[in-house]
């Protein structure tokens, strides 16, 4: 599984913007924050909490993943 927290620009566009109260990037990482329980000790600790529900951790790509990516690379869409 993937844990990817989305685009910081995106939640504000919806708070404020859209108006949608709770919804901006501030308000969204906060629970981020809370909610992630990173095991790689190399990241900082800053951007990634330890404690949260979600583990999470960087893995080396099988090598089908990179064959993939480099797939993608070649007709232009980049990694």
């Amino acid at each position: 599984m993937q844990y990817v927290r989305g685009d910081r620009g995106d939640y504000d566009y919806w708070g404020k913007e859209l108006g949608c109260d709770g919804w901006s990037g501030e308000d969204a990482w906060r629970y981020f924050m809370k909610a992630q329980g990173n095991q790689d000790p190399e990241l900082d600790s800053r951007h990634h909490n330890s404690t949260g529900p979600y583990i999470t951790s960087r893995v080396k790509p099988e090598p089908a993943s990179e064959q993939f990516l480099d797939a993608l690379d070649a007709v232009g869409v980049t990694k």
